[in-house]
């Protein structure tokens, strides 16, 4: 696949390499879906580790993508360790200088992997992370964007709830070498203990870009399908703020007031949006309406006047035929007229004074 990209080759090279963790269990077409689209990154260097946490083999889907990265490698797992377990194997194997995480149900915009090296390289950052828009993915194949994650960065807000999906990032390898791993203890809000951590070594910085896509449909895995979505809070919270003083905690409701505001804000915002286009697509099918009723109006017409036309034409079909029946009547008339009289010269012939008419008529 050709990649457009503006990195000449001299630089390729000089380029620090990516590895883009896809944890994978039973669902090869989505897998499918989330290499392609990181093999579609304008980026020249990425490894693909791919970890497939007791699932069916998925070999065949991974060698298909061989030739299009830098690396790919396929981690089996006998065993099931979970999402925790499952992202720790692939934090094991990695070669590159940053790494982030796509969970086979979510995909990269094109220039996602480009667009946040940059960022990092500009901005001499340990770990950042995009824009994420959340579609809901319908039974019928369609997509409806609900929400969009796209929040400044605030480690205290990060404490309050997990704003940054785990494949809008990317972290620096020094984060892995300092220690940084997925607690195991967590079937729920790994990803958001595990940027609790990175935010105990290192701020984080935001690019307001949209360039990852997480997809809700009715195979997602997440606390959105738990049962119970409160004992992963509870989880999350008797680990990262039982220890905070009670003057901390309380700044933290304060805030939380004004957090809840703007998600409030931003779903409103985002449904504003979905109205608008709506309404624009309304807008724009009443004129098509209308213009398709214009279209038969113009049909109706034309129907119309080639209906008189067929009419006036039956007409001067039905005369003509009149005047043709006249005309054989008249010719049948005439042929019976010749026979008369052909009978009557007939008569004449085989009568006794045929020898006289004969002299008669020289």
């Amino acid at each position: 696949m050709q990649k457009n990209n503006d990195f000449s080759m001299d630089k390729v090279e000089n380029l620090p390499l990516v590895t883009i963790i896809v944890r994978t269990k039973n669902r090869p077409g989505l897998l499918q879906e989330a290499l392609q689209s990181i093999c579609e990154q304008t980026y020249p260097k990425i490894e693909i580790i791919v970890v497939n946490d007791e699932g069916n083999d998925v070999s065949e889907v991974v060698e298909d993508f061989l030739p299009l990265v830098s690396a790919i490698q396929l981690i089996q797992l006998s065993l099931c360790s979970g999402r925790s377990g499952a992202a720790n194997e692939g934090l094991k194997n990695v070669s590159g200088e940053w790494a982030g995480f796509l969970d086979d149900d979510d995909l990269l915009e094109a220039t996602h992997i480009e667009q946040l090296v940059r960022f990092a390289l500009q901005n001499d950052a340990k770990v950042i992370y995009s824009g994420t828009k959340v579609l809901q993915v319908n039974q019928d194949g369609t997509n409806n964007e609900i929400n969009e994650y796209n929040v400044p960065y605030s480690s205290e807000r990060l404490l309050f709830q997990n704003f940054i999906p785990i494949h809008s990032a990317l972290f620096n390898r020094e984060m892995i070498d300092n220690g940084a791993c997925f607690d195991t203890s967590f079937d729920f809000f790994e990803d958001w203990d595990f940027w609790l951590q990175l935010s105990q070594k290192t701020g984080f910085l935001h690019s307001p870009a949209v360039t990852a896509i997480y997809r809700l449909h009715r195979n997602a895995s997440g606390v959105h399908q738990h049962e119970n979505k409160i004992d992963p809070y509870l989880h999350i919270y008797n680990k990262w703020l039982s220890g905070l003083p009670v003057e901390k905690i309380f700044l933290l409701l304060q805030k939380s007031h004004q957090w809840t505001d703007d998600i409030i804000a931003s779903l409103q915002d985002t449904n504003a949006k979905r109205l608008n286009e709506i309404g624009k697509k309304h807008s724009y099918a009443q004129q098509i309406i209308q213009e398709r009723d214009a279209q038969l109006q113009e049909r109706n017409v034309q129907l119309d006047e080639i209906g008189k036309k067929h009419s006036y034409a039956q007409q001067v079909v039905q005369e003509r035929d009149a005047q043709l029946q006249e005309l054989v009547d008249l010719y049948q008339r005439a042929l019976e007229v010749i026979a008369e009289k052909e009978g009557e010269l007939n008569n004449i012939k085989t009568s006794a004074f045929w020898p006289v008419y004969r002299r008669l008529l020289k």
